[in-house]
């Protein structure tokens, strides 16, 4: 049964409360149209004005493999996040990363590792496929600053009417954000 949050959430995002998902998730839209994921290792206190599903407490227990939590990280915010969307009757999911995040570690890879595509458009488009064929439900991750820098991305962001430096840095409760009416 989808999950109702009083006002229409347009888009889910990904969300680790740093740089990129605070100026990507302005960037895409109000606040009230945000969904914000954020997977953790471990369960923490709610922050004033986090959603129901700002902190997700993920892990696999049993489970002692050799790959470490990077390789995986990607799949499990994809998953977590889709599933969200999916109960919350969204089907956009917005991806937070530029393009150096998105798209270096496939075209220089650290040292002698794998490609690391968990940030990459191949990744998101087969992630879709594996969303529909789970759970018979259909999301598209969008990469909206695929193209830019993290410089262009918080440039944008602090040319938003109301948007400073500090909106990045310290969390604005939820009373005195930019366009709040509390």
């Amino acid at each position: 049964m989808p999950l109702d949050f009083g006002k229409a959430k347009t888009f889910a995002v990904a969300y680790s409360d740093g740089l990129d998902s605070r100026a990507v998730s302005a960037l895409s839209g109000s606040e009230a149209e945000a969904l914000c994921i954020r997977v953790a290792g471990n369960r923490q206190r709610r922050k004033n004005g986090d959603s129901y599903f700002t902190q997700i407490p993920f892990k696999v227990k049993g489970y002692r493999g050799n790959e470490s939590s990077f390789r995986s990280r990607g799949f499990q915010f994809a998953a977590v996040t889709a599933i969200a969307a999916q109960l919350s009757n969204v089907t956009r999911v917005i991806v937070p990363e530029s393009g150096q995040g998105a798209l270096g570690p496939v075209l220089l890879p650290l040292h002698n590792i794998y490609a690391d595509y968990r940030n990459h458009p191949t990744f998101f488009r087969k992630m879709e496929r594996f969303i529909k064929a789970v759970l018979g439900y259909r999301v598209r991750f969008e990469q909206p600053r695929l193209w830019s820098t993290k410089g262009q991305t918080l440039r944008a962001f602090l040319d938003m009417i109301g948007k400073s430096e500090q909106h990045l840095t310290v969390p604005i409760p939820v009373g005195k954000r930019a366009g709040s009416s509390m």
